[in-house]
Order: C-alpha cells, then structure tokens, then sequence
C-alpha cells in the first residue's frame, strides 16, 4: 500500500531565510531536508491540503 501526502507550510521569514542560506551554500538537496525536518518538528500545526491513496 502506498499513502501520498501534500501538506501546505508556511515559512516564517527567519525559516525563510536559514532556507536560502542553506540552498545557496549547501545546495537544494540540502535546503529540501532542512524543510523535511521543519515540517517533521511542527507536523500538529501543518494543514493536510490533498490525501491520494493507492493499491
């Protein structure tokens, strides 16, 4: 069974910023674990836009 899930997340402008720090000195791949581990620490607070489910 495979679950995918969109969530929409806002970034304060000091999460913006350490993101464009990040992307432009360690690069995207980084930049998008930053945002993985954002999302993951505030998950109670982030807004389920759209569930696709598949067999």
């Amino acid at each position: 069974m495979k679950v995918t899930v969109t969530f929409e997340y806002e970034l304060d402008e000091k999460q913006k910023e350490k993101f464009e720090d990040i992307r432009s000195d360690e690069g995207e791949f980084e930049a998008f674990e930053f945002l993985e581990d954002l999302v993951k620490k505030d998950i109670d607070v982030a807004e389920v836009v759209e569930t696709e489910y598949k067999e």
